[in-house]
């Protein structure tokens, strides 16, 4: 595997593992949410504020579109 190849693996398995840790935390309020128990109201909204975040964050764009180039570089040499 290229050294390019596993920047892209690396940055893959980087959002995946955020996105999926974000996410669990807010699944566990609405659950707790869900279920009747509002203690964890305030926890679920900061758990959506944080993915938001993660979401949006521009530079996640801006390193996507970099890797982009090199893979296009990776696939057309």
């Amino acid at each position: 595997m290229s050294k390019e190849n596993n920047k892209i693996i690396k940055y893959l398995n980087y959002l995946n593992k955020t996105y999926f840790k974000l996410h669990k935390t807010y699944e566990d309020f609405y659950w707790i949410s869900y279920m009747g128990d509002h203690s964890g109201d305030k926890g679920k909204d900061k758990a959506m504020a944080k993915i938001s975040e993660f979401r949006s964050d521009p530079k996640h764009i801006d390193t996507i579109k970099s890797l982009l180039k090199e893979a296009d570089t990776i696939t057309n040499s």
